[in-house]
């Protein structure tokens, strides 16, 4: 009987060296919270004609924790684009050192038809910068402050 209760003892300590604790992950922490705001500054067109900076406001707002939704209201690019449309891309949010990298897609309407862009950028302090390339030879890149 005290050999079986010996065994069994053994059995339970040996068990608890299987058992762990969870991992500490930050896939929990709300990355998206820290980049939300306004965000207003100028946007740099790169094309073959020269067109000047324009002034924009780019808002930022929390889709999930590591997600943020990009809102540019009234984008256009001077005959190119004239007609204004809405950029709206979801982007992932990761840390980055002491900043955060912003990397997504979007639907530009254009007057060809909808064109899929990829939105990539930072979040330094209170600093948001953007490149978007729109379609071979046009990028557009914005820098702003909350």
């Amino acid at each position: 009987m005290k050999k079986n209760l010996l065994y069994l003892f053994a059995i339970i300590c040996s068990m608890s060296l299987f058992v762990a604790c969870s991992d500490d992950d930050d896939d929990d922490k709300d990355y998206a919270s820290e980049v939300v705001g306004n965000y207003a500054g100028t946007m740099k067109i790169t094309a073959e004609a020269e067109i000047p900076d324009l002034p924009q406001t780019v808002n930022v707002t929390r889709a999930s924790n590591a997600k943020a939704n990009i809102k540019i209201v009234g984008f256009s690019i001077p005959v190119v684009m004239p007609t204004p449309t809405d950029i709206n891309a979801e982007c992932a949010v990761a840390p980055s050192g002491s900043n955060y990298a912003l990397n997504g897609t979007a639907k530009v309407a254009t007057p060809v038809g909808n064109l899929d862009v990829t939105v990539t950028g930072t979040v330094s302090g209170n600093t948001l910068t953007l490149n978007i390339p729109v379609m071979t030879g046009i990028s557009v890149a914005f820098t702003g402050t909350k």
